[in-house]
């Protein structure tokens, strides 16, 4: 990611109006095919720096936020299935998370 934002999409953005985000997205998209969350990554600090210039939350930017609160799911990664079938039944088992 860093690569292709380093090597294809800063040198693009540099000099580019960056309070115009859908424009400048809609550039370099043209030039760079995939590479998803390269150009998400950028398209989401552009946004956030516009969000800050304006003293508004980004979703505000987005046209409002559509939830007040989202699940949070619980990462099982230990790399032993076992352990993490029993962590998933204690989790369960004191109604911490249900997600996983």
């Amino acid at each position: 990611m860093k690569l292709a934002v380093d090597a294809y999409l800063a040198p693009e953005s540099i000099g580019k109006d960056a309070t115009r985000v859908r424009a400048l997205m809609a550039h370099l998209g043209k030039l760079v095919k995939v590479n998803h969350f390269s150009k998400s990554a950028l398209e989401t600090a552009l946004l956030d720096a516009q969000g800050k210039r304006l003293g508004v939350p980004v979703s505000e930017l987005l046209g409002g936020p559509r939830r007040d609160r989202l699940p949070v799911a619980w990462t099982l990664a230990s790399g032993d299935t076992a352990r993490d079938i029993a962590e998933a039944h204690t989790m369960l088992e004191a109604r911490r998370h249900n997600i996983f």
